[in-house]
């Protein structure tokens, strides 16, 4: 499995929904392996893959921004296209694709809008703010970084990383 797909599959586990594109892609800084980073466009294009799971971005209400998650099937959602041609391996929420489009080129030129800003500025931790209505970005908290360590220690990952000389593939 991908690092990617632990983090969300454990992230599951623990009852929760998904995280966050700037999430996903800070958690490579913890990898003990290291190797060249996955940037928006790579980690989308391998979303599409449908390596081990179906993935979901969504709008998440509870921190007020965007989610990749292992899609639940009662989401209603929609594939965007991928070079003109249909694939099943990301969908997007329909609530979403308004906002994104219906193909996956929209949609990555959307995410690196929206979040490469946060990435740059090693912001990958959004906290709800109320007031705002939109999340407050942070660093990676302590929780954050205990939890990511936890799934990059985790059995999965390391016969991965044995497997495929890396973590990320």
């Amino acid at each position: 499995m991908r690092y990617w797909e632990i983090l969300l599959l454990k992230h599951r586990e623990n009852g929760q929904d998904g995280l966050t594109l700037p999430y996903l892609i800070g958690s490579q800084n913890l990898l003990k392996i290291q190797n060249e980073r996955q940037v928006i466009s790579s980690l989308i294009n391998e979303m599409t893959l449908k390596l081990s799971f179906e993935t979901c971005f969504r709008y998440c209400w509870n921190i007020q921004t965007f989610i990749f998650e292992i899609r639940k099937i009662f989401n209603k959602a929609v594939f965007p296209t991928k070079n003109g041609c249909q694939q099943v391996g990301l969908s997007v929420g329909n609530i979403s694709k308004d906002d994104f489009g219906e193909t996956l080129e929209g949609l990555i030129v959307q995410l690196e809008n929206r979040f490469q800003p946060q990435i740059d500025c090693e912001l990958f931790s959004a906290l709800p703010d109320v007031e705002c209505r939109e999340p407050k970005w942070t660093r990676f908290t302590k929780d954050d970084q205990k939890f990511i360590e936890e799934c990059f220690s985790s059995t999965i990952f390391r016969n991965n990383a044995n497997s495929t000389g890396s973590g990320i593939g």
